[in-house]
C-alpha cells in the first residue's frame, strides 16, 4: 500500500518533455523576432538619433532576453519608444518563463516531485503574471508610466538589472519590500516555489528546497558580514551613519547573486578584496531552475559534499561529476570572455573587464559604470550572456536523463 501511495504521489515522468522543448524553441523565436522588429522597424521602437549599431542591438536584445540587465549608455526610459519598451518587457517575461519552465520540468524529474509538465508550465505562467502585476501596483508613482512600473516588477522577479522608469534608491521602502523580495522569490527557483506555494497533502519540503532556503540565508549573512568587515568604517561608503553601509552590504549579497538592480552600490573605490567577494557571490548565484544565474547554491553544496566524500574514501556519486563539469564550463566561459575583452578593449582596466566577464556569464548585470565597448566587445558579452542563460537548463536536463539517485539539482 505504501509503495502504491508513493508511486501515485510521484509519477515517473519521461526523460523528455515536449513542453520544455516547445518553450526553448519559443524563447529563441522570441529573441529573433524582437531583433528583427528592432532592426527592420527601428524608427518605431527607438527614438530618432539613438539608433544602435548591429553588435549593440544584438547586445541589447540579449541584455533583456537573458535577464542580465547591464546598465548601458542607451537610456531605456528615454531612448526607447513605447513599442520598444513593450518589446523589452516581452523579452524579460520570455526569459523568465524560459528559465522557470525549461529548468523546472527537468527539476521535477530529478527530485521526483509530484507535478506534471503542464502543472509546471501553468504554475510558472501564473506566478510570473501575479508577481509582475502585484509588484507593479506598489511601484506606481506619478513621475513614471504604468508600463514602467510593470517592467520594474518583471525585471525584479526575473533577476534582471535592465530598467525603465525612475531608478530606485537604496533607502526607499519599495526597494526592501517589493524589489529585493521579488528578486529573492525569482531566485529561489521553481522547485522551491512550487513546493512552498503549491504544496501536496502529506508531503514535506524536499531536501533540495530545505537546502536552497537555508543556504540562501547563510550566504546573505556571511556575504553581508564580509562586505561590512572589508569596507566598514570607510568614508567612501557615503554617509556617516551605520545604516548606509549595512543596507549596502545586505543588498549587495542579494544584488550580486543575480538581481543586479540599478542601486549602484559597486564603485571603483571598493577595495580589491571587496571586489573579489562580490565576484565570488556572482559565481555562487541563487536557486536552481530559477531566474538567477551562477553556479547555484545546491551546486556549491554538491561540490562540498563530493569533495568531503572523496577525501573520506567514499564514492561522491555521479552528481558530483556533473557539478564539477558545470563548474569547469562556467569558469571556461568566464575565462574566454575575459581573454577576448582584454584583446578587444585594451584601454579598460583588467579588473573591470573581469567584473564584466563574471557578471555576463552569471547573468548578473552589475558593472562599475555604464557599458560602452567596441563592437567586438559587445559581441563577446552577448555570447557570454546567452551561454550563461542556456547552459544551466542543459545541465539540469543532462542530470535528469542520466542520474537516478540525485537528491538535489545541479545547474
Amino acid at each position: 500500500m505504501g509503495k502504491q501511495i508513493a508511486n501515485s504521489a510521484a509519477p515517473v515522468l519521461p526523460t523528455t518533455s515536449p513542453l520544455a522543448t516547445a518553450c526553448a524553441w519559443g524563447y529563441f523565436v522570441l529573441l529573433i523576432t524582437c531583433f528583427a522588429i528592432f532592426y527592420l522597424g527601428g524608427s518605431a521602437a527607438v527614438v530618432a538619433g539613438q539608433e544602435m549599431s548591429l553588435p549593440k542591438l544584438v547586445f541589447t536584445i540579449l541584455n533583456f532576453g537573458t535577464l542580465t540587465g547591464f546598465p548601458t549608455t542607451t537610456n531605456y526610459t528615454t531612448d526607447l519608444k513605447i513599442p520598444g519598451q513593450i518589446l523589452a518587457l516581452l523579452l524579460t517575461l520570455g526569459g523568465t518563463l524560459y528559465s522557470l519552465i525549461v529548468g523546472g520540468t527537468a527539476a521535477v524529474r530529478i527530485l521526483k516531485l509530484p507535478y506534471s509538465d503542464r502543472q509546471v508550465c501553468l504554475f510558472s505562467v501564473v506566478l510570473t503574471v501575479l508577481a509582475t502585476i502585484a509588484g507593479s501596483v506598489f511601484l506606481v508613482r506619478g513621475d513614471q508610466t504604468f508600463l514602467a512600473s510593470i517592467f520594474q516588477a518583471a525585471s525584479a522577479f526575473g533577476n534582471s538589472g535592465a530598467w525603465i522608469g525612475v531608478e530606485p534608491a537604496l533607502d526607499e521602502w519599495q526597494t526592501w519590500l517589493v524589489l529585493l523580495p521579488l528578486a529573492l522569490l525569482g531566485g529561489f527557483g521553481l522547485p522551491v516555489l512550487i513546493e512552498m506555494l503549491w504544496p501536496r497533502k502529506g508531503r514535506k519540503l524536499s531536501q533540495h528546497s530545505h537546502l536552497t532556503l537555508s543556504l540562501n540565508a547563510m550566504v546573505i549573512v556571511i556575504g553581508a558580514g564580509l562586505l561590512l568587515s572589508l569596507n566598514w568604517p570607510d568614508k567612501m561608503l557615503g554617509m556617516g551613519s551605520m545604516r548606509t553601509p549595512f543596507l549596502q552590504a545586505v543588498s549587495g549579497t542579494i544584488q550580486t547573486r543575480s538581481a543586479g538592480l540599478p542601486l549602484y552600490f559597486i564603485t571603483p573605490e571598493f577595495s580589491r578584496a571587496a571586489h573579489r567577494i562580490l565576484m565570488l557571490l556572482m559565481l555562487i548565484g541563487a536557486g536552481t531552475a530559477g531566474t538567477a544565474g551562477g553556479l547555484k547554491l545546491t551546486t556549491m553544496y554538491v561540490l562540498y559534499r563530493g569533495t568531503r566524500d572523496s577525501l573520506s574514501g567514499r564514492s561522491p556519486g555521479r552528481i558530483f561529476g556533473v557539478a564539477m563539469t558545470w563548474l569547469v564550463i562556467l569558469l571556461g566561459i568566464i575565462l574566454l570572455c575575459h581573454i577576448n575583452l582584454l584583446r578587444q578593449v585594451p584601454d579598460l582596466d583588467a579588473d573591470r573587464l573581469l567584473m564584466l566577464s563574471v557578471s555576463a556569464a552569471t547573468n548578473c548585470g552589475l558593472a562599475h559604470d555604464k557599458v560602452s565597448l567596441a563592437q567586438s566587445g559587445y559581441n563577446s558579452l552577448s555570447i557570454t550572456m546567452l551561454l550563461g542563460r542556456i547552459v544551466p537548463p542543459m545541465m539540469l536536463w543532462w542530470l535528469a536523463q542520466t542520474t537516478r539517485d540525485a537528491d538535489v539539482c545541479v545547474g
